[in-house]
């Protein structure tokens, strides 16, 4: 701070006296000092007050983002759950229909089995063509009618597995003993 001396006029009484006072004054940097510092708080006052205002907005959104969560969050999951089976059912249409055109001889049921054409049926709310479960039904008929008796050869000493069936006449190089 700088200083000023105030001197005292003299008087005409009195002897001529000097007087000397010590003022303080502010210098340019220190009265920007003060000005800054005055905005400084006049701004955190501004602040307060808008943080008091903002306060009960976020309180507000808080509640509502809880009851958000609470009504509609089984509804986004569920509807998560739908999207996924759409997606699922969008893709097995795409696999039936080109199989369907692909299919102009009727040999569906060589490509399916008779469960899948059954289920078919029902999605497309159609009647499968019997010539379809033709082809799986021949299938199972053959595989029933096949004996495992036909692996198995009884003699020597116990029953003994063959492992091809063109080869029972050389028994004796393609059988495996089955304990």
């Amino acid at each position: 701070m700088a200083t000023q001396r105030r001197t005292k006029r003299p008087t005409t009484k009195r002897e001529l006296s000097t007087c000397t006072a010590i003022v303080p004054t502010r210098s340019a940097a220190e009265e920007a000092w003060h000005t800054v510092q005055s905005t400084i708080r006049k701004r955190k006052q501004r602040i307060r007050g808008l943080n008091a205002d903002i306060r009960p907005l976020e309180e507000a959104l808080a509640r509502f983002e809880r009851n958000y969560r609470v009504q509609l969050g089984g509804l986004q999951d569920r509807l998560r759950v739908l999207r996924a089976e759409i997606h699922t059912f969008e893709q097995r249409t795409e696999r039936i229909h080109a199989r369907i055109v692909c299919d102009p001889d009727g040999l569906m049921g060589e490509l399916f089995s008779p469960e899948e054409l059954k289920e078919i049926g029902e999605f497309f709310d159609f009647d499968i063509p019997e010539s379809w479960f033709a082809g799986a039904e021949d299938d199972q008929r053959e595989a029933a009618d096949r004996s495992d008796d036909d692996d198995f050869d009884a003699s020597g000493d116990g029953w003994h597995r063959l492992d091809d069936h063109e080869a029972m006449g050389k028994r004796s190089k393609h059988v495996e003993q089955l304990k």
